[in-house]
């Protein structure tokens, strides 16, 4: 007898169910948008936003690419369909466990999570918030921001 659903979904395909092969996806993970049925795929959310998880088959319904429509708010950098679960932190946020992002703090920042954290376990604040800023700047958490003109990161 065969064993169903025996296939764990690559993570950083962000599939919620699969094909064999992993990274070939019927549906996505929150804070994923779907890229259409051609190519079966998904794509984690552009900062700021995110979308629920998928509970359906995309390939018996969707045939375009999805938008990630939820607006993400309190430190998530990408969100579930729910604003304030985090799938990701923004800079000067670290990933607390159970889709939270926590304010760095001690003059400490950041920078953004480009991954999904989702299921991680929490990083430490002393760990993950590593950049340290000056009181004479009058920050107490560093943000970290990438500029397109310049691949270093820019601190704010």
């Amino acid at each position: 007898m065969a064993t169903a659903c025996s296939t764990t979904c690559d993570k950083t395909a962000g599939c919620e169910s699969c094909h064999s092969d992993s990274t070939t996806c019927l549906n996505c993970r929150a804070g994923f948008a779907w890229l259409g049925a051609t190519g079966q795929k998904c794509k984690l959310c552009g900062d700021g936003k995110g979308t629920a998880v998928d509970t359906t088959d995309k390939l018996e319904t969707e045939t375009t690419d999805e938008i990630c429509g939820t607006t993400c708010g309190l430190g998530c950098n990408v969100c579930t369909g729910t604003a304030t679960e985090c799938v990701n932190c923004r800079a000067g946020y670290f990933w607390a466990g159970s889709n939270t992002c926590t304010l760095c703090s001690s003059q400490k920042g950041k920078a953004t999570d480009t991954t999904d954290r989702n299921g991680d376990s929490a990083d430490t604040m002393a760990t993950a918030c590593s950049t340290g800023c000056t009181k004479a700047s009058g920050c107490e958490a560093r943000l970290q921001v990438a500029r397109a003109d310049q691949p270093d990161l820019l601190t704010v």
